[in-house]
């Protein structure tokens, strides 16, 4: 099954989920949602889609790309995952933002895991995450379990 992971990232973290789903994968190809050159919607069979969230929001261009393309999710096989910081909102901040159907066509959203990368953060978000999340480094808790178990979940008989 040829299936296509789409991401949107700032500084990395659903880019570097959405190739660790794509390594379970073997027939699949990953891309941002912003390289829209030559996407032929007839070459996949399946999609697995992701974004950051940043703030209690998902990523807007993330959001813009499920709006304009929301027809064309609906008729393939979907999956969606977010990464970010607080686990603990990742399905309410889904559900906040990600159209209703979608999200049921989906079966919910995976939590990918979060990273911390300070060499690509800016001064006032490092700021921000030494005091919020007090995290005082770079921290990669990316979740490969839940990127090998959205991958089954496309296989056949899963």
């Amino acid at each position: 099954m040829k299936t296509l992971v789409l991401y949107s990232s700032k500084h990395g973290a659903a880019e570097k989920f959405a190739h660790l789903v794509g390594d379970f994968l073997p027939d699949s190809e990953v891309r941002d949602v912003s390289d829209k050159e030559g996407l032929d919607w007839d070459r996949y069979d399946a999609l697995i889609m992701g974004a950051s969230i940043y703030a209690g929001r998902i990523r807007k261009p993330f959001l813009k790309f499920l709006a304009t393309h929301r027809e064309v999710l609906l008729a393939k096989p979907l999956r969606l995952f977010v990464v970010g910081a607080d686990e603990e909102k990742h399905r309410e901040t889904a559900e906040r933002n990600i159209p209703a159907a979608l999200l049921e066509h989906a079966g919910g959203v995976v939590y990918g895991g979060h990273i911390f990368d300070f060499e690509r953060l800016g001064f006032f978000e490092r700021f921000i995450v030494r005091k919020v999340a007090k995290v005082q480094g770079s921290r990669f808790a990316l979740r490969e379990e839940a990127a090998r178990q959205l991958a089954a979940s496309l296989s056949p008989g899963a």
